[in-house]
């Protein structure tokens, strides 16, 4: 099974949100690191079909023909079958209850009534929302509607799952629940996550997609992306008053105490001599701050 993104581009007047991109997505779980306004949304919302390209193809290939992949145009409702979105925003009907969105957002994916009873209670406890089912929407927390959201989105066992910020606004409790469960629930399908929260990517992605002004600026395992900065960061301490100077030369990424004393890392390829390497401690941030920061 793959997905594939040939060319894909979109315009919007004379503004590139998404260039050119080319990629192959196969089973797994892809993060995808970028700043706001790198194409991440953008290329999301292609993929659902919710917007319209500019140019490009996307081919999906359940391995069951020998021709390969088709667009997800000519799929159409074959391909929503198998897809499933979560959006980054929160856009409910407000008077459902949660348990009354997940039917009828079962009912819309032509799930059975009597699978969908099931899924849904299933959901319902995996994304911690079973005492609140009865709660109108409108009166949720900004968590719960994520929850629920995130629910929506895995009803009809779908094979290519497409998530938007799906941990936004919850508690470290939920996100780990959350991130736990996308883990388990990735077997033998193509999940995308989009989120700035770089710990959740950092912990369940088997690839990182890391884009910049809609393009891709690399792809890669996280070992590997950590290899490719092993010598790209520094932490050095600080005196008072020379925070400023070192934040205008270099990308700095965490200021910290230890023993008494202000440190700072420091992200680059040219790194001040002061300070000690730190190949056995490095982080995504570390990696997004060398090859997405400014």
């Amino acid at each position: 099974m793959k997905l594939e993104l040939i060319d894909l581009t979109k315009k919007y007047g004379n503004f590139t949100a998404l260039d050119r991109v080319n990629i192959t997505f196969s089973k797994g779980i892809y993060g995808i690191l970028g700043a706001n306004g790198a194409g991440k949304s953008t290329m999301m919302n292609l993929l659902t079909d919710n917007i319209p390209r500019t140019e490009g193809q996307i081919l999906f290939d359940d391995g069951s023909s020998e021709k390969g992949g088709t667009d997800i145009l000519k799929l159409g409702r074959d391909f929503r079958r198998v897809l499933g979105y979560m959006p980054q925003q929160q856009g409910y009907y407000e008077h459902m209850t949660v348990e009354t969105f997940l039917f009828y957002m079962a009912e819309l994916k032509a799930i059975p009534k009597r699978q969908a009873k099931v899924e849904i209670e299933k959901l319902l406890e995996i994304t911690d929302l079973s005492d609140v089912r009865h709660k109108k929407l409108g009166g949720c927390s900004g968590g719960m509607k994520q929850r629920a959201l995130l629910a929506q989105a895995l009803l009809g066992d779908p094979k290519v799952v497409i998530l938007d910020e799906p941990t936004a606004g919850l508690d470290p409790k939920e996100r780990i629940r959350i991130r736990n469960f996308i883990s388990s629930f990735s077997r033998g399908r193509i999940i995308l996550l989009a989120t700035h929260i770089v710990s959740d990517i950092e912990s369940i992605s088997d690839k990182i997609l890391l884009m910049k002004h809609g393009q891709v600026v690399g792809i890669d395992t996280p070992d590997e992306l950590f290899e490719s900065v092993s010598d790209k960061v520094k932490e050095l301490p600080c005196e008072p008053g020379e925070l400023e100077k070192i934040e205008e030369m270099y990308k700095v990424g965490n200021v910290f105490q230890r023993k008494g004393k202000t440190w700072v890392r420091v992200v680059g390829d040219e790194l001040p001599e002061a300070g000690e390497y730190v190949p056995e401690h490095l982080t995504l941030e570390d990696v997004y701050l060398y090859y997405l920061g400014e």
